[in-house]
């Protein structure tokens, strides 16, 4: 695999006649942590999507160590803000977590012992093992975002990407996940993370990313009120910072 990790170049993607996405560029190396922040419908999760090779660029190109999207799929985990299955559906946590080996069978209609250890290694990495016979159903908010990263992780990935995946879940969930992340990408992981949780993750991360159409990025962890501004596109003012929070006001006191 190439060193890096991600490589975005000019990027522009439309949808139902609207532009999303904007001239985005910016490259990643394998290890790195990036987190991006922007208002709602600015176009973090299309980025994801494109990265993930599910929306083809209007112009521009994406590569992922060195391949297509569509080429590099195997290399990359997703954590989506919401699970694609229903939780009433009669699935156990074992079977959820080995559906992250799907993409790696080919033509085989079964899962080989290397599959169930590489499920069993992904639950094990997020803490959730002994819950593997449980219904998903019966799980908490925390519990059911661990089972989706372990299907994610289950595919052996050199990146993985996530989004929004503490949003309906407590601080101290919060907070439980995201030094997992940490540790996994201390170990080697590269994790792209879309997050509006500014108050916490900025203490875990290397790289910040500001996108509202347009990506604003420096490839630094430094966060700075005219990133904020030119992505909001209000007033922000830095009321604290530094280890281990940021904390910001939006808008004017007029606004308010």
């Amino acid at each position: 695999m190439e060193k890096k990790a991600v490589e975005v170049k000019d990027l522009c993607v439309t949808l139902g006649g609207i532009n999303i996405l904007q001239d985005v560029n910016f490259y990643l190396e394998e290890g790195d942590f990036l987190w991006i922040i922007g208002p709602n419908g600015g176009g973090k999760s299309t980025l994801l999507r494109a990265l993930l090779g599910l929306l083809p660029p209007d112009r521009g190109t994406v590569k992922i160590f060195g391949h297509t999207p569509r080429k590099a799929r195997r290399y990359m985990g997703y954590v989506p803000q919401h699970s694609n299955f229903d939780p009433k559906f009669p699935i156990s946590v074992w079977d959820v977590v080995l559906m992250g080996r799907l993409g790696k069978m080919g033509l085989r209609p079964f899962y080989t012992s290397k599959d169930r250890r590489k499920a069993s290694q992904a639950l094990k990495m997020v803490e959730m093992y002994d819950h593997r016979n449980d219904h998903v159903s019966r799980l908490s908010g925390g519990q059911h975002q661990r089972v989706l990263i372990a299907r994610a992780l289950a595919s052996d990935p050199g990146i993985l990407l996530l989004d929004e995946p503490t949003a309906s879940v407590d601080q101290k969930v919060k907070n439980n996940l995201y030094d997992m992340l940490g540790d996994l990408n201390k170990k080697g992981m590269t994790v792209i993370l879309v997050s509006h949780d500014i108050g916490v993750i900025s203490s875990y991360v290397e790289k910040i990313a500001c996108l509202n159409r347009r990506f604003i990025y420096h490839g630094t962890g430094e966060l700075s009120t005219e990133m904020l501004e030119a992505t909001y596109q209000c007033p922000v003012e830095l009321i604290a910072h530094g280890h281990p929070h940021r904390v910001f006001q939006w808008g004017s006191e007029e606004g308010q």
